[in-house]
């Protein structure tokens, strides 16, 4: 979750927004914070999408770079189904968002794996949350990502092997791990939009997201005045 004043704002990739093969915004999916173990445990509920905002470069021109957005959340009533009006800022703590920043960032991108290797070795459920530590650096032009930043042998010698799923994913500057969940928060620098094998052994090694600057901070502000029910 990001700051906002309705206490109910989402960050994500933005292709975990629309779908990058038919260009139309997914409608059946939840943010369902502090998931564990596939065992419905759902400590502070399950939120459904109200409206969400992205780039025109990554909705329709599928331009990595802009490959994130924000989406602001309702929870539905248990009997009713329809929103109730609490917020998911009053059971989690929000992080604040950090652009401009530059690279050599040290933090933390938290995020459910679940596919296999390209190996075919499947070492993640998808069902428990995972994280990795690091610091970002540049990565370097590849396949329309112009600026994107992460880490990877290939960009600092850093390794996080994540595989797909994680996608959306933050990276979090700054972040507080707390035992009060309210508490756990830092700076919201980028979302993970790639994941990628460098080294040509069929074993993820690398994430990129997209570098967090001005424009990252303009569609933040739009996003962050929508009220939700």
């Amino acid at each position: 979750m990001v700051t906002n004043q309705y206490k109910n704002l989402v960050a994500t990739a933005g292709h975990c927004i629309i779908d990058p093969a038919t260009g139309e915004i997914y409608k059946y999916w939840a943010f369902v914070p502090s998931y564990n173990d596939g065992s419905l445990r759902w400590p502070y509920g399950n939120w459904i999408p109200y409206v969400a905002t992205v780039y025109e470069d990554w909705a329709v021109f599928e331009d990595p770079d802009y490959d994130y957005g924000f989406v602001n959340v309702s929870r539905p009533d248990g009997e009713t189904g329809e929103p109730s009006g609490v917020r998911i800022g009053d059971f989690v703590g929000a992080q604040g968002l950090a652009y401009n920043q530059g690279i050599d960032l040290p933090g933390y991108i938290f995020a459910y794996p679940h596919a296999p290797h390209l190996d075919g070795d499947k070492v993640y459920s998808g069902w428990t949350m995972k994280w990795c530590y690091g610091t970002i650096g540049q990565l370097a032009p590849y396949q329309g990502a112009d600026y994107h930043v992460g880490w990877g042998p290939a960009i600092n010698n850093q390794l996080c092997a994540m595989t797909p799923g994680a996608d959306g994913g933050p990276f979090l500057w700054q972040y507080s791990n707390n035992d009060n969940p309210l508490l756990r928060v830092g700076y919201l620098n980028s979302v993970i939009s790639r994941v990628r094998d460098t080294d040509g052994n069929q074993r993820y090694d690398t994430w990129t997201g997209p570098y967090f600057d001005g424009d990252t901070k303009y569609l933040y502000d739009l996003a962050a005045a929508r009220w939700s029910p």
